[in-house]
């Protein structure tokens, strides 16, 4: 009712304060127009201010319609009183709709709250919106643009397409001089809230993955997984029959939290904004329609599965600035699938070698590689030789995880970042230990005192060692630092050793004599961080030896002497 009495008032203002007739003619530059084009929505071809719109049933002519929400919230104009809404809490549009020449009020003409311009063969005029959350019933506005000429109408609503207009922009809305990050494609909609967006969706029809809505995401928080109900992943996972390109470039995020789009199915292309700077685990993971992805040039940092098992993930900007990739980033996509076999390199990261390596293998890392990826030279077992540039800053977990014929990593000596000792790989600070390569010959290995943590699977897999001295200076030990050393017999943790993460000693089959010389709390001694119960008999007995048969394994029974 509400409604009704508005646009009855409006309309009763007109005839009070005169009329002036305003629109978009062919070859006319009133108001911001650019005034290039041939108008194929009216019959005008002469300056008088005309503005005739075509396909419009004969029962809407001259009546007055509000758009509910801001317009990059809605897309739906409904004929005045054909619904209710509450106008205290409603930001609306309200606009003429007419098959003949609109008359718009002189004082709104006069002080440009209606101005006509024309488009590259659309026509369009400027409309006002008004805020209804007054407290004393005046209206507050601002300028928003709306292109009649794409209206369309069924059960009494009259809908049209937002990637049509210029949304909420004065100026020249050329749509052919439009250069933005969806292929000079207007968004659908722009949204400064994902509650906006989840409204706006709601109310679209199905589409097609070909034909995606074009939607921009201006937010600071994605809201969480898409498990998480009201985040933005979320709205995509119940809209999965409305395809969208969502471009997230306008706005502040600083992650693309962990799993925010997993399972996407709806998502077909995602641009990440240049504040960014890490993509979270499983962040688009499994999204399958997801065809393209650009990612600003601020991440460094994309972490495990990022967009694992996006089957169809065929193109990807991947920026210079990443330097560290983590576990299975791009795995089961198009893009992996597409490359040659070799050792694939994403931007400036050697990702992976794909297919089988041949035997007595040498590589030499790119002049410019900035990272090598998690688990990059997985099962290389033809790799005898490898050389790293001193541009490599960032080296991933595992780097030559299986790699049993590798006995030595060489490192460019102008490298800041790490150095290689004996064919042993450290920071350059030697504070932490990196890699051992698993086809040195050595069955020794004293870690260089100063070392304060040996990171996950330093020592992964080197069965040749049968001894293994750690220093005091050793603080952790990282997952799987040692697993598979299966000629190990014996080891002390020296009393510096506060934490121990776990499997670090998994698959040491020969491992039957464990000193401990100080104190682990219980927290920081994961409950796989040796085989067997010998961490329940450590955090009962405390400091000691402790010993049991082999082979070791997860059953096996220890005894502190």
């Amino acid at each position: 009712m509400k409604n009704r009495l508005f646009g009855l008032a409006i309309l009763a203002l007109a005839l009070v304060l005169g009329m002036a007739v305003v629109g978009c003619d062919n070859g006319s530059t009133g108001g911001n127009g650019n005034g290039n084009n041939n108008n194929n929505n009216g019959n005008n071809n002469n300056n008088d201010g005309t503005f005739t719109l075509t396909g419009i049933p004969s029962e809407y002519n001259g009546k007055y319609a509000y758009l509910v929400g801001p317009p990059q919230e809605e897309d739906s104009i409904t004929v005045l009183g054909y619904e209710s809404v509450n106008m205290t809490t409603k930001t609306f549009i309200l606009c003429l709709i007419s098959n003949e020449s609109v008359s718009i009020p002189m004082w709104m003409l006069a002080s440009g709250n209606f101005v006509k311009y024309s488009g590259n063969d659309t026509c369009w005029i400027e409309i006002y919106l008004f805020n209804t959350q007054t407290t004393n019933g005046s209206f507050d506005g601002a300028i928003a643009a709306v292109q009649f000429s794409s209206l369309t109408f069924s059960n009494g609503s009259a809908t049209r397409s937002w990637s049509q207009g210029k949304v909420g922009t004065q100026g020249n809305n050329n749509n052919n001089n439009n250069n933005n990050n969806n292929g000079g494609k207007e968004p659908n909609g722009v949204f400064t809230s994902i509650a906006a967006m989840a409204t706006w969706l709601s109310g679209q029809p199905a589409n097609t993955v070909d034909e995606p809505y074009t939607v921009k995401l201006n937010v600071s928080d994605l809201g969480g997984s898409s498990e998480t109900n009201g985040s933005a992943g979320y709205v995509l996972s119940q809209n999965n029959t409305k395809y969208v390109n969502l471009d997230l470039s306008g706005n502040t995020l600083t992650s693309i939290v962990w799993r925010a789009f997993y399972g996407c199915t709806s998502l077909t292309s995602v641009t990440i904004p240049s504040s960014v700077t890490s993509i979270v685990w499983d962040a688009f993971k499994g999204c399958t329609n997801l065809t393209s992805a650009t990612i600003g040039n601020s991440v460094t940092t994309i972490y495990g599965s990022a967009f694992e098992n996006c089957t169809n993930l065929a193109n990807i900007t991947i920026p210079d600035n990443v330097t560290s990739i983590s576990y299975s980033v791009f795995g089961g996509t198009a893009w992996l699938n597409n490359q040659p076999d070799g050792l694939v390199y994403a931007g400036k990261v050697a990702y992976k070698y794909k297919g089988t390596m041949p035997a007595n293998t040498s590589i030499t890392l790119q002049n410019g590689t900035k990272g090598i990826a998690n688990q990059a030279f997985y099962g290389c077992t033809g790799l005898t030789s490898i050389t790293i540039p001193n541009t490599v800053t960032s080296i991933g977990y595992f780097p030559f995880e299986y790699c049993s014929n590798l006995p030595a990593i060489t490192l460019d000596a102008g490298n800041t970042a790490y150095i290689a000792e004996d064919g042993v790989l450290y920071t350059k600070d030697k504070t932490v230990l990196l890699a051992y390569p698993e086809g040195k010959a050595a069955t020794t290995f004293s870690i260089p005192s100063g070392v304060i943590s040996i990171v996950e699977g330093a020592v992964f897999n080197c069965s040749k060692l049968t001894s293994i001295i750690i220093p005091n200076s050793v603080t952790s030990i990282g997952g799987r630092a040692f697993t598979s050393c299966t000629g190990l017999t014996s080891i002390t943790i020296p009393a510096s050793v506060t934490r121990i993460d776990g499997y670090a000693f998994e698959y040491c089959t020969s491992l039957t004599n464990v000193t401990f010389q100080g104190t682990i709390t219980a927290d920081n001694l994961d409950s796989d961080s040796f085989p067997g119960d010998l961490r329940d008999k450590y955090l009962a007995g405390g400091i000691g030896t402790y010993t049991t048969t082999a082979p070791v394994s997860y059953t096996s029974v220890w005894t502190k002497q």
